[in-house]
């Protein structure tokens, strides 16, 4: 059995390809798939690897814009699509279908190992990314806003960078929900100082 800690994007696809071949038990110490606040927006790119269901398909993105300090640095906009909002939860749950799940599962570790008990041969993949408590690495803290009214085009990303602020901020339309419009933003900040 494969034993994977983190039910991401990373975990998730891992899950994915893993499934038909071995038998997998997922694990993730948030009680709902899909929100760790990342990962919403995904290249076109990602379609050579995983066929993407239409249905999590929240908007195409056909540009993007980018500035410093609040100015316009960087602008491109494309005929065909360059990648896509998702309905990150949807895609998670897609993922992971046909593996066993446990939710809410907080897994301690011993040093750098996690604390699971598995059956000889078994093995545990760690794929938590930033989530991963560390204690002698830097940490981040991730924000996500939900904007009622925003003016962020459908169709673009927008990435914010600013010089006195280590991280980044960027919004996107996640399309339509009944006619209310909703749009992210999340805010990357480094943490000061090393535990």
């Amino acid at each position: 059995m494969v034993h994977i800690v983190g039910i991401d994007p990373a975990g998730a696809a891992l899950a994915y390809y893993l499934k038909d071949e071995f038998e997998v038990k997922c694990y993730d110490m948030r009680k709902s798939l899909g929100t760790k606040p990342c990962a919403w927006a995904v290249p076109k790119s990602l379609e050579r690897y995983i066929k993407i269901p239409k249905d999590v398909v929240l908007n195409e993105i056909y540009g993007q814009r980018t500035y410093l300090n609040n100015k316009l640095v960087s602008e491109d906009h494309q005929r065909t699509p360059l990648g896509y909002i998702l309905n990150k939860p949807a895609f998670i749950k897609w993922l992971v279908d046909g593996t066993e799940i446990e939710l809410g599962r907080y897994i301690k570790f011993n040093g750098s190992d996690p604390m699971i008990k598995t059956k000889e041969g078994g093995i545990v993949v760690i794929a938590t990314g930033s989530m991963f408590q560390n204690k002698n690495k830097w940490k981040l803290l991730t924000y996500q806003y939900i904007l009622e009214n925003a003016k962020i085009e459908d169709d673009v990303l927008e990435f914010w960078f600013y010089t006195d602020f280590v991280g980044a901020i960027f919004g996107y339309s996640a399309g339509t929900q009944g006619k209310r419009w909703n749009r992210r933003i999340f805010k990357l900040r480094r943490i000061g100082t090393k535990a």
